[in-house]
């Protein structure tokens, strides 16, 4: 006689087995799904095309206003024996260039990638300027 698996047993079971590609390419399929819902919703730039091909998992995907990246990556920095509070601190002058593709269409959006890629050393953040589902220009704010 053999014996019953609950459902989450029978899932486990079978996710043990897998190879790693496998994986990989299993839960890219689900994150598609589940966060290429949110952007869905506005996608006047073709984000969701963007989150099709990007290829880490990701926590967070939202669409930013120029003004709130600014407020939210403001940062006081020492330039040369003074002080100076700038968006993006050191990386300004990437955040200004950003700023000067910026056209009327375009989407800015944040990304953060998910705890599991920090803890396997491949983790990112940043910002996405996305043109007609494509990646005009992209700026990141951390990695490791």
């Amino acid at each position: 006689m053999t014996e019953k698996l609950h459902p989450v047993g029978a899932l486990k079971a079978v996710w043990s087995r897998m190879r790693l590609p496998t994986k990989l390419l299993l839960m890219l399929g689900v994150l598609a799904v589940l966060v290429g819902s949110l952007a869905w919703e506005e996608d006047t730039c073709g984000a969701g095309r963007v989150l099709v091909l990007v290829q880490l998992p990701l926590e967070t995907f939202k669409k930013m206003s120029v003004a709130d990246a600014e407020q939210r990556e403001m940062v006081t920095v020492n330039m040369e024996g003074r002080e100076a509070t700038l968006p993006f601190g050191f990386t300004n002058e990437r955040w200004e260039e950003l700023k000067r593709r910026y056209e009327k269409g375009d989407c800015l959006f944040h990304y953060r990638t998910s705890p599991e890629t920090w803890k396997a050393l491949y983790g990112s953040e940043g910002y996405l300027l996305i043109r007609d589902g494509e990646v005009i220009y992209s700026i990141h704010t951390e990695i490791n």
